[in-house]
């Protein structure tokens, strides 16, 4: 049976809005999508956010680490789903800290690791599943 994807994608959201809503996570991605495909689906996530008691930020330049491969999320759009407003802040606040650190010529070593560990704290993962990312390398689409 072929997949409706977007009915696929907004399980997804539907998933990381209830772990979100419920306190598991602090933040959430969803899949990277086309600018289309977030056109198709931001009535429907935007009702699953309501119902989870969630906010969507749009992303469309959505920050990279260590943790993913930059190809994921290249020309695409990611929602954020966050329930504190804080926690948007504290990434956007991320994303700043890393073009400062670009700008600089500063975007190295331990503080490249660092802009990866605090996304993944965000991103509510355990600090061994962070630090094991970081030695297995950027997980990619392949």
């Amino acid at each position: 049976m072929p997949i409706d994807l977007p009915s696929y994608q907004l399980g997804k959201i539907f998933a990381f809005a209830e772990v979100v809503g419920a306190g598991v996570k602090k933040l959430a991605f969803s899949a990277p999508l086309s600018p289309e495909e977030t056109d198709q689906l931001m009535k429907g996530a935007e009702e699953i956010a309501k119902e989870w008691g969630v906010s969507l930020y749009l992303e469309k330049d959505v920050l990279t680490t260590d943790l993913f491969d930059e190809e994921f999320t290249r020309g695409k759009h990611v929602l954020l789903i966050y329930k504190d407003p804080e926690v948007k802040d504290a990434y956007i606040a991320l994303k700043n800290k890393k073009v400062y650190l670009v700008g600089a010529g500063q975007y190295q070593g331990e503080a490249r690791k660092e802009i990866a560990r605090e996304m993944g704290r965000l991103l509510s993962y355990q600090e061994d599943h962070i630090e094991k990312m970081l030695s297995d390398g950027p997980i990619s689409p392949d």
